[in-house]
């Protein structure tokens, strides 16, 4: 039996496991093209001679999460801070839902727990062979952060402490109790995202751009070498208040749920708004907030394709509060070319200008505007 000390690579596709694609649009590209062993091999050998154990709990571009891949995610993270051998945690994962997988980790792993060892997580904007990918990039400062973490930890390590706790099926009975829960640790834990050369603790990690590669900086973000010199989230606010305002709105039990926004927007038969008029015959319209670029996960496809040929508008727009939508990026799979054609893409429109333009049975002006396919 093996009873060397290993760090943990948790490892689930996403751009940054993603190749750029021939195509006569510019910067389409498969996500979870690489294996987690494919891109550790093309690492600096000082990093790929570490002691790493790989999990892949699924192996996927982000936009296509659903409840059980979560499940799966954290049912791995809880078993690997159970681990005594283990002594830090990677997570690679797509952007499109990275800020559901953080909110759910957050809110469903004890910290009692998460104080004993660092998890970080990173992802990329680009895929691993743009020319300009941020991939390796934020890849390599992500181990960087996790070994300097894991050394800090080990000069500062108490006695650490087992739970078997699964806040899925063992739920708390308000969130109250789940933030007694995760207020019995100290604030000295390493539990945040690594990207475009900063540290974000986990509760603040949100995707605020499509494209950007500092989509995920905010206030809260630090410098990668101040979080280095002392790597322990230091931030004096309440973590579980800021991640509780947030997602007050979800129940424990159906959030997971809500990865993708559907908006039905009924047809305006009675506007009655001074200097307004309708564009057109006011018509019913779909308007998918979906995640990132406008990625509408394959498992509402056949919804897709049912709205079309029911003569229904659909508007590809995001649930990003920045960024546009345009051709590019994935692709929608699993949708022939003809349907894909019929999907209007917001371009600069944010989701409540789709949503009022849809409306106003004003579909049509996303072609004259020049943002649509």
């Amino acid at each position: 039996m093996n009873h060397e000390s290993f760090c943990a690579w948790v490892a689930t596709g996403g751009t940054l496991a993603g190749l750029m694609q021939k195509s006569d649009v510019q910067n389409v590209y498969q996500s979870a093209s690489l294996s987690p062993q494919d891109i550790m091999n093309a690492l600096p050998q000082g990093f790929s001679n570490q002691n790493w154990k790989i999990f892949q709990p699924y192996h996927l571009g982000s936009q296509h999460l659903q409840r059980q891949h979560l499940l799966e995610l954290q049912k791995i993270v809880l078993e690997l801070l159970n681990n005594p051998l283990c002594e830090g945690i990677l997570l690679t994962h797509g952007t499109d839902t990275l800020e559901d997988a953080a909110a759910m980790l957050w809110l469903t792993l004890p910290q009692t727990l998460c104080s004993q060892k660092p998890i970080i997580l990173t992802a990329a904007m680009r895929a691993w062979n743009h020319p300009e990918s941020d991939a390796p990039h934020n890849l390599l400062n992500a181990i960087n952060c996790l070994l300097q973490a894991k050394s800090f930890n080990t000069m500062n390590k108490s006695q650490p402490m087992h739970c078997s706790s699964n806040l899925f099926t063992n739920p708390p009975q308000s969130l109250s109790h789940l933030e007694s829960i995760n207020n019995q640790s100290s604030c000295n834990t390493v539990f945040g995202l690594v990207m475009n050369g900063f540290y974000t603790p986990l509760p603040w990690v949100r995707k605020l751009h499509t494209m950007y590669l500092n989509a995920f900086d905010c206030s809260e973000s630090i410098p990668i070498h101040e979080f280095l010199q002392r790597p322990v989230d230091s931030s004096k606010a309440s973590h579980f208040s800021l991640m509780q305002s947030r997602m007050s709105h979800f129940s424990h039990s159906d959030f997971l749920n809500r990865l993708v926004y559907l908006h039905w927007c009924s047809p305006c038969h009675s506007l009655n708004m001074p200097r307004i008029t309708p564009f057109q015959q006011p018509k019913a319209v779909v308007v998918f907030a979906a995640p990132g670029h406008g990625n509408i996960p394959y498992a509402l496809n056949q919804s897709v394709q049912d709205l079309l040929e029911n003569g229904i508008d659909v508007i590809r727009a995001t649930r990003c509060p920045s960024g546009c939508v345009e051709e590019g990026g994935e692709l929608q799979e699993g949708l022939n070319a003809n349907d894909a054609a019929k999907i209007y893409n917001a371009g600069g429109l944010s989701l409540n200008q789709c949503m009022v333009l849809a409306a106003l049975g004003g579909v049509h002006c996303l072609e004259t505007n020049g943002v649509s396919n």
